[in-house]
């Protein structure tokens, strides 16, 4: 049985303080966005401890042995308390627990591995939630999280495209149908079962702190309008890139994502993921019979400065 450290109990603590913000903002009339447009983009800079308990239970979700290495979207794990600081800012539209995850970036531009010198460091993580262009359903949010090593060089850098549904935009803003449509199934791709387990919504939420009711039941899951209830798109993602790294080993490092989030994907289900045969692209099925996915992804090069 493993002891909850200071350093658990602090986060813990962190994580409940920002739900209960979030779970009061729920509870009030919706929030009517009066933050001025020059109080952003918020931010949120603060070490973040690597604790080893967590970082071997999010290996395990994910299928992988136990090891000091980082998975590919660990960082993002990681800033989750930051994330949900932001996002129970006070003048916020719209409701936080409605919020659509459209898609996700990733730029890698060194390893995961942590040099021994940086071992048993916190990470040093900065967040920042800035509006963006307007949505047929409401309006884009850019929440950018970023990865410094000890001397302020970025090192992992990811952007979340955040849908805050019915939230206007500014008159005369650009539209954008988000997220684009995947691209054909290339005939030459590898394909195999991609299982979502039962319980691996609250399984997930355990690991991240992502608590937010779809994922957890379907009782809780009715509450927003769903049958059944919703895989963490993160998950789905972390996922599928295991299986991109372990066919391309060190594919990841010095290159880039771009993930869109397309359809829910219900848990427990069985699906199919399709990777290319350069591990450059890939999919994650919701209806295997159709091939409608539920998540698609390209990986490509950073380019150079």
């Amino acid at each position: 049985m493993s002891v909850m450290t200071e350093e658990d109990e602090q986060a813990s603590a962190s994580l409940t303080r920002a739900y209960a913000r979030l779970l009061s903002n729920e509870l009030l009339p919706s929030r009517s966005g009066d933050l001025p447009n020059s109080a952003y983009p918020l931010r949120c800079r603060a070490p973040v401890e690597l604790n080893d308990d967590r970082l071997q239970a999010y290996r395990r979700l994910l299928g992988l042995p136990a090891a000091d290495l980082m998975p590919p979207l660990y960082p993002q794990v990681a800033a989750m308390p930051l994330h949900l600081q932001l996002l129970s800012t006070p003048g916020l539209p719209g409701r936080s627990l409605g919020v659509v995850h459209l898609g996700q970036r990733v730029r890698w531009k060194q390893s995961m591995e942590r040099p021994r010198e940086e071992q048993g460091r916190a990470l040093d993580l900065e967040v920042s939630l800035r509006p963006g262009a307007a949505h047929p359903r409401g309006r884009i949010f850019h929440m950018e999280t970023v990865w410094r090593d000890p001397e302020g060089v970025s090192r992992w850098e990811a952007e979340s495209l955040l849908l805050f549904r019915g939230v206007g935009a500014p008159d005369g803003a650009d539209v954008q149908r988000l997220p684009p449509s995947a691209p054909r199934v290339p005939a030459e791709s590898d394909s195999q079962g991609f299982e979502c387990p039962a319980g691996i919504g609250r399984s997930y939420a355990r690991v991240s702190g992502d608590w937010n009711p779809i994922h957890l039941s379907s009782m809780s899951a009715r509450l927003f309008g769903f049958q059944c209830p919703i895989v963490h798109g993160m998950w789905t993602l972390a996922k599928a890139l295991v299986t991109v790294e372990e066919r391309h080993p060190t594919h990841l490092a010095g290159t880039g994502l771009e993930a869109w989030f397309t359809a829910p994907l219900f848990w427990p289900s069985e699906s199919r993921l399709h990777v290319s045969p350069a591990g450059d692209w890939f999919q994650v099925d919701r209806d295997s019979a159709r091939r409608k996915p539920a998540l698609w992804g390209r990986v490509s090069p950073l380019a150079q400065n």
